[in-house]
C-alpha cells in the first residue's frame, strides 16, 4: 500500500480481524513485483506515529 510522502513519522495500518485489532507495517512496494492476489477492499485506519517527536525537539 502506498503511504503519504514528505511527512516525518511511521505509518502503519490497523484493521480488525475477527475479534482482535492487528497493527500491520506498511511495506515498500516493488514496482517490478507482480501482485500475488486480486485487489480487495479492506476497512481500517492509517495512523501516523512519531510525527510530533521531531516537532517537539525542534522548538
Amino acid at each position: 500500500m502506498p503511504a503519504p510522502t514528505g511527512i516525518t513519522g511511521t505509518w502503519t495500518w490497523i484493521e480488525k480481524r475477527a475479534t482482535t485489532w492487528e497493527n500491520l507495517p506498511i511495506l515498500t512496494q516493488d514496482p517490478y513485483d507482480r501482485p500475488l492476489a486480486e485487489p480487495e477492499i479492506r476497512s481500517g485506519y492509517l495512523p501516523l506515529d512519531g510525527a510530533t517527536a521531531r516537532t517537539a525537539t525542534e522548538s
